[in-house]
């Protein structure tokens, strides 16, 4: 059954496709500020659709985790080096 004709699946569609827009845009203007002011920008931008705010910071959570491991995972790996080749590592931990 083609999607468009089932009256409670398309709805639903709309909705889900609604938020991940909403979602998208709202995280675009979140990501580039600073994490001390983000909360209240959600609130501003999010408002009472908690479907958009929950998928905001799923968005968020995890872009925080590839950031974590863009920083930390190079630094560990030339700690890692330097201590198996004898050497100091000058990067800081």
């Amino acid at each position: 059954m083609p999607v468009e004709s089932h009256p409670r699946i398309k709805p639903d569609l709309d909705e889900q496709t609604r938020v991940h827009h909403r979602a998208s845009e709202i995280f675009s203007a979140a990501v580039r500020r600073d994490p001390i002011r983000r909360a209240a920008y959600l609130d501003a931008a999010c408002g009472d659709d908690q479907a958009v705010r929950h998928e905001v910071e799923a968005l968020l959570a995890h872009d925080s985790d590839h950031d974590i491991a863009r920083t930390s995972g190079p630094r560990r790996i030339v700690k890692q080096l330097a201590s198996m080749l004898g050497l100091r590592s000058s990067h800081p931990s």
